[in-house]
């Protein structure tokens, strides 16, 4: 079960007042001057995305799902999908060599290195050792009907050929969960929960959102992408993931009532065990929903909504009032009876004497 991380949203005291929470509004990290941020999520929840987002800054460092290598290609490997093309481990893919990059110094003078993995690809007893009390977490959620969806299209994706099937054991919410619980509960860390739908949907308030969480302040280029700032991927095999992100020249918004593009690429009925694997990832996501932090839908749209809510209240007070024709028959019939009864009140009234 996950407990409630007693955060609240106090406007004098910024986003998070929660459990050993900076009182600035942003979430805490041991390790200055450098910001170093963890985003943790599952497969196909927009966190490449926002990567892309945040490898646009000019003050940051993106390293890129460093321990998915570990999990796929090192010696320490913990999944073996990959093992026809990769049939002896890599030694510079394990573990202690990529927290080594995540932990390193910038040589370029970036203030803030931004990590991206998920907590599927770092196994659990190896957390106590890592320097995971160092870093800002923020998790990215995403339904898992959602989720699995889309890693249904990229299996039945002709160009993407090393990936050939779905593994309930990839689902990875029941790490996330684990994460989650290790980093609030263990190490004692506030944390910032998003949701992809929402984030979608408003992406520039998500960003807004992020960045004053983790204490940097937002960047318009976050929303508008530089070609030649691509995301730095670990292995061609990979890139069928990544060409729609790649290839984007920043966040599409929708329009309102706007499908979300991409939201459910896969449209013929899913196949059992992936169901299965829905109904046990849903009452975790879930529970992380109702403690993520909501994202506000852009000012624009909401003045919009507002004034639309507004303008339907008027006509509706209008409606309710009655329309008199001057002309009809009850309208005549109503000032005849009042002028007939105040002809008997001024010339009809009975004697007093």
């Amino acid at each position: 079960m996950i407990e409630n991380n007693r955060f609240s949203k106090d406007p004098q005291r910024g986003v998070f007042n929660g459990r050993k929470g900076s009182r600035s509004g942003q979430l805490r990290s041991m390790a200055a001057p450098v910001k170093r941020v963890m985003l943790w999520g599952v497969y196909r929840s927009l966190s490449s995305a926002i990567s892309r987002a945040f490898r646009q800054r000019s003050d940051t460092k993106v390293i890129f799902e460093p321990f998915t290598c570990s999990h796929y290609f090192s010696e320490d490997r913990t999944n073996f999908r990959h093992i026809d093309v990769f049939p002896v481990g890599d030694p510079s893919q394990n573990y202690s060599e990529q927290w080594k990059k995540v932990m390193a110094t910038p040589t370029d003078g970036e203030s803030l290195i931004f990590t991206k993995d998920f907590p599927l690809c770092v196994p659990q007893e190896l957390w106590p050792q890592a320097p995971l009390h160092e870093l800002i977490h923020v998790f990215i959620i995403r339904h898992p009907k959602k989720c699995f969806a889309s890693m249904m299209a990229q299996v039945e994706n002709e160009d993407n050929a090393q990936w050939t099937g779905f593994d309930p054991a990839e689902a990875g919410y029941v790490e996330v969960h684990q994460m989650y619980e290790y980093v609030t509960a263990s190490l004692g860390h506030d944390v910032l929960i998003l949701d992809s739908d929402e984030f979608a949907a408003s992406p520039e308030q998500g960003l807004r959102v992020f960045t004053r969480a983790i204490g940097v302040e937002y960047q318009d280029s976050m929303m508008h992408w530089d070609p030649q700032k691509r995301l730095d991927t670990n292995w061609d095999g990979w890139n069928p993931f990544f060409d729609r992100v790649q290839s984007e020249d920043g966040f599409k918004v929708p329009q309102r009532g706007e499908k979300l593009k991409g939201a459910t690429d896969h449209t013929t009925p899913l196949p059992t065990a992936v169901c299965k694997a829905v109904d046990q990832a849903l009452p975790i996501f879930t529970a992380l929903f109702e403690r993520r932090t909501v994202i506000p839908e852009p000012i624009e749209t909401s003045v919009a909504v507002t004034l639309a809510m507004s303008q339907k209240q008027e006509l509706g007070k209008e409606a309710a009032q009655p329309i008199v024709n001057p002309m009809s028959s009850t309208w005549l019939t109503n000032v005849w009876l009042k002028f007939s009864t105040l002809l008997g009140v001024l010339f009809f009234r009975p004697s007093t004497k």
